[in-house]
């Protein structure tokens, strides 16, 4: 079976793919569930586990991130997509797959070929309000529609930023300060260098985190540790703070060198 979450909206997007993978093990177990991680993994990698499924796992999945045709060649495309194509008629084997642009055409799979399928652009107005609004009760934050209006408009209506701020409140027992979201502040600078789309505009937000705001490097860095960025899976970002970390502490670069790393990646 072929499962595709499509769309812009990077945070929806992961995490349907990890609640998927997550009712997957719970269900079937872990030994048949593996994750391809596709900017660190080889192509014939995940083909292989797709045609070589395991007797001893009757039910297995492959959780696909990172994946990027882009990157590929003409004739890893062909593989997977003869991979890809088999699978779709095996109720044995899961490819689940999370990319924003819809592979179909790519791989030359029609629509009978896709078991099922989301597709997550980003929201805006009432909808995103509503979205932020169920998160935070889930979160057991009691927040009115002005507080969380306040939040989405400090951090632009990104989701990653937003998710992060109502897990800082859900710590702090929940109280909103209109005196943090007034004008510029660390949260937003933060995000704005998590999420920068290139090294000038991470590089620009860290000047103004150390320079103006004159925050700590410790803290940013351990600011930046609570998830990934958009455009890099999860895995990826935890191997690269703990590797920055441990230089770090190693004596090889301080907190302030280790940001510059971040932001010129």
């Amino acid at each position: 079976m072929i499962v595709l979450i499509t769309g812009g909206d990077s945070w929806r997007r992961k995490k349907q793919f990890k609640d998927i993978a997550l009712r997957f093990k719970e269900k079937h177990g872990g030994s048949g569930l593996r994750f391809f991680d596709m900017s660190s993994e080889e192509t014939s990698d995940l083909i292989g586990f797709i045609r070589g499924r395991s007797m001893f796992d009757p039910l297995s999945m492959a959780a696909v991130d990172g994946l990027n045709v882009g990157d590929m060649d003409k004739e890893d495309i062909a593989s997977l997509g003869i991979a890809l194509k088999k699978a779709s008629s095996d109720r044995e084997m899961t490819v689940l797959i999370s990319m924003e642009e819809d592979p179909s055409s790519v791989f030359f799979l029609e629509k009978e070929d896709i078991f099922n399928s989301w597709n997550f652009e980003p929201l805006k107005g009432a909808e995103l309000s509503a979205l932020v609004l169920k998160e935070a009760t889930l979160k057991g934050l009691k927040l009115s529609v002005s507080d969380v209006n306040s939040v989405i408009s400090a951090l632009s209506g990104d989701l990653w930023g937003i998710g992060n701020e109502l897990d800082r409140l859900a710590l702090s027992g929940g109280l909103v300060s209109s005196d943090r979201y007034a004008g510029l502040n660390y949260f937003a600078a933060l995000n704005s260098f998590k999420f920068g789309n290139n090294p000038l505009a991470r590089l620009a937000a860290l000047e103004l985190l150390l320079t103006k705001l004159k925050e700590d490097p410790a803290r940013v860095f351990n600011g930046l540790a609570y998830s990934a960025p958009r455009d890099i899976p999860s895995e990826t970002w935890s191997r690269t703070m703990a590797d920055l970390d441990i230089a770090v502490k190693s004596g090889k670069m301080d907190y302030t060198e280790a940001l510059v790393a971040l932001a010129t990646r």
